[in-house]
């Protein structure tokens, strides 16, 4: 469990980036895209601690840190390979509607 730990949360770093690749490439303003991704990564997962602590675990912070990054899961989080298949998602999902963006945008 602790090979597959180091790579999936090298793995999920990387997600994070192309995640907020494509926030950058929709909001196009380097400002505006640091503070949606912060908005979105750390604010919205502290709210939903208050308000849903049951889908805390589907935030893309959370995915890393308690479903890839760990040897063992604790009952209540995603498996590792659930957990880094929603962030495949949470990425394609970004970076396609970057690639929309900048084609209507600038084509």
């Amino acid at each position: 469990g602790v090979l597959r730990a180091v790579v999936l949360s090298g793995a999920g770093i990387a997600l994070m980036g192309l995640f907020g690749l494509g926030l950058g490439a929709v909001v196009r303003h380097s400002a505006a895209a640091l503070a949606t991704y912060v908005g979105v990564v750390f604010v919205v997962g502290q709210l939903l601690l208050t308000v849903a602590p049951a889908a805390v675990r589907w935030v893309p912070l959370a995915i890393v840190g308690d479903s890839l990054g760990v040897s063992r899961t604790t009952p209540g989080d995603l498996s590792p390979w659930t957990g880094l298949a929603v962030l495949c998602g949470y990425a394609a999902v970004a970076l396609g509607a970057g690639a929309w963006t900048l084609t209507r945008r600038d084509g």
